[in-house]
């Protein structure tokens, strides 16, 4: 008989996420975006409370508010925060390095699983074998 543990396993770790908008973010360049949803500034916060890595895919509409997993592209990077600024609109500027060298792959399954409307929106994704394309 299985005991339950709300403990992840050891080689499994949570990223805040958040979904870009007419950008594809490559492995390793720098890019400066700037984000303004609440979800997308709780997954920002949760990132610079931690080690500031944060996992970056692009919606497949720009002109999407509040999108759902089935509307953000699998694909993305993994990217540290290198700098972030509350700029006078509300927005914030954000300046990320993607330091890994592939993209990671993420199921519209696990995305979906992984995915809290009352928090901001995470993966769940392998330390050191995360699907990768």
């Amino acid at each position: 008989m299985e005991e339950y543990s709300d403990h992840s396993p050891a080689d499994v770790a949570w990223y805040p996420m958040v979904p870009i908008r007419d950008v594809v973010i490559f492995p390793f360049t720098k890019v400066a975006f700037k984000i303004g949803r609440s979800g997308s500034v709780r997954a920002l916060e949760q990132a610079l409370a931690a080690d500031r890595t944060i996992f970056l895919a692009t919606q497949h509409d720009a002109t999407v508010d509040e999108p759902s997993p089935e509307q953000i592209y699998g694909v993305g990077t993994l990217g540290r925060i290198l700098q972030s600024q509350k700029q006078e609109n509300g927005q914030i500027k954000v300046v990320s390095k993607v330091e890994n060298e592939r993209r990671q792959f993420v199921s519209k399954t696990l995305m979906a699983l992984s995915w809290r409307s009352s928090d901001a929106p995470q993966l769940l994704m392998k330390r050191a074998h995360a699907s990768t394309l």
